[in-house]
């Protein structure tokens, strides 16, 4: 997964989803820490930076050689829903929103606590 978040080659991306649909457990703790050795910083949505790019890649380096027939887009989907891309999307854009510097959106403390509790869940680290 670390492999996933920096590189982001297609290999990286098949093979996650190897891990996923065997049903073996991911540590992302361990993951966190393998980040942090490789420089990269941890953060679910790089898993998904450049998808065309990725797409690209996909098709003229990975697709000739795996024999499953599986798309880039449902590996994609099964990663995304996986890792629940929509919800770190969407507390990405809370986050931003809060540390708006014209102050148009204030962040309420519920909304403060709700996203406290999304973040321990995400496995998010905060850099404020």
């Amino acid at each position: 997964m670390a492999a996933t978040i920096g590189r982001n080659m297609p290999r990286d991306h098949f093979d996650l989803y190897k891990v996923i649909s065997y049903n073996h457990p991911i540590d992302l703790d361990l993951v966190k820490k393998k980040c942090e050795l490789s420089g990269d910083e941890y953060n679910i949505l790089k898993m998904f930076n450049k998808a065309k790019t990725l797409k690209n890649r996909w098709d003229k380096d990975l697709a000739p050689l795996v024999r499953e027939t599986i798309t880039f887009q449902e590996v994609m989907q099964i990663l995304a829903k996986y890792f629940k891309l929509k919800e770190h999307k969407d507390f990405a854009k809370m986050l931003k929103k809060a540390h708006d510097p014209t102050k148009k959106y204030k962040l309420k403390p519920k909304d403060a606590k709700q996203a406290l509790k999304k973040n321990k869940r995400m496995g998010v680290v905060l850099k404020i």
